[in-house]
Order: C-alpha cells, then structure tokens, then sequence
C-alpha cells in the first residue's frame, strides 16, 4: 500500500512537471532514462544499439522529435512494470511515419516481432480524420497484445500534453474525440492511475478549448 501511495505521490510530481515545463520535463526524462539503461535487464538486451539508432535519425531527420519515444519508453517503466518488450516499442512505436523511412532497410534490425507490432501502431497521417480508416484502425488495435495496447495509451498520453500547441480548433476537437471514443476504454483496462491522469488530461484540454 505504501508503495502504490509513492507511485502516486511520484506520478502526480511527474504530471505537474511536464504541465509546466516542457524542456525542463525533457531533461528530467533523460537523466531518469539513463537510470532505467543502466538496469541489468536493459544492458543484457542490447537496447543501447537500438537508442544510438534513433539518434542517427534524429540527426537525419528533420521532422523526427527523438524525445517523443524516449518520453514514451520512460512512462511506460513508471506506469508498468520494466518490460523489455515495452521499452523496446516505446522506442520505436512511430519509427515507420517518419517520411521516406526505408522500412526494409530496418526490418532486420529491429526484428519481426517488433517490426510487426510499429506496423499495428503505424497510421497513415493523410488518414489520421478519417472516420472508417480509425474505426479499422482501432478494432485490430484491440485483438493486439497488451505491449501493443500500453504503448498506444502512452504515444496518446504523451499527446495530450502537447495539444494545446496546435492551432486547429477543429483538429484538437477531433483529437480529443478520439480519445474519449476509442482511447479511454483501453487505458481503463490497462492501468487505472494512467486512466485517472488521462481523464484530468482531457477535461484540461476541454477547459482551455472554451477560451479559444
């Protein structure tokens, strides 16, 4: 009991950081990172090689934000138990939208079950409104494995804090649509404390959209 009161404790400080600073939260993330890479588990699975990779990309390029799945690959060591599998995901959930991405080039690399499972999170952003694509999409996502379904909550989790920097009300309105209809039901199922976060998360973006 004292341990899930701590989580708490450390989940809602973490929650306050990143809605007050964003850079300040980045770095925070990266010295927890480092941390969780020093781990026993982590060194043995060589996930080091598959970091120096996306900082190559980063470097390459311009539209990748190397901080994104790192952010995701830190939550889910704060909202689950170390997982191999699930840092691994985090890392790599949006690896195959980066634009013009040689996914064969990668596909060795990263493995087949782990190529398979970014290709389930992977959508097509010229699709990203449409109704029956996100329908399609969000019905395979539930007959997906529970590493899957985590980290597709932590990528929208991680969203949720940056929509208020969008400019379309009408995108964030869509986004925040989305969430409720299709995201919140997973969570729930997932992790009750990220769904407590997630809701306070939705009712503070719905807050800000009524001063827009």
């Amino acid at each position: 009991m004292e341990g899930l009161i701590n989580m708490e404790k450390l989940i809602s400080q973490i929650h306050r950081k990143r809605l007050k600073n964003s850079k300040t939260f980045d770095n925070f993330v990266l010295k927890e990172f480092k941390k969780i890479m020093k781990k026993k588990e982590v060194k043995q699975n060589n996930i080091s090689k598959k970091l120096n990779l996306l900082v190559e990309i980063n470097e390459k390029y311009e539209s990748y934000n190397i901080m994104h799945p790192i952010r995701i690959a830190y939550y889910s060591n704060l909202f689950f138990k170390i997982n191999i599998d699930l840092i691994n995901l985090g890392l790599f959930h949006n690896f195959y939208e980066i634009k013009n991405i040689n996914k064969k080039k990668y596909d060795k690399f990263l493995g087949k079950k782990l190529s398979d499972r970014i290709k389930i999170l992977t959508v097509k952003k010229e699709n990203k409104f449409n109704s029956k694509y996100i329908n399609k999409f969000y019905k395979k996502l539930n007959l997906t494995s529970n590493i899957v379904k985590k980290i597709k909550c932590l990528d929208k989790f991680d969203n949720l804090y940056n929509l208020k920097k969008n400019p379309d009300k009408k995108v964030k309105i869509k986004y925040l649509e989305e969430i409720v209809e299709f995201v919140l039901p997973i969570v729930k199922e997932q992790s009750y404390i990220l769904f407590r976060y997630f809701v306070l998360l939705v009712n503070y973006n719905k807050k800000l959209l009524k001063k827009i």
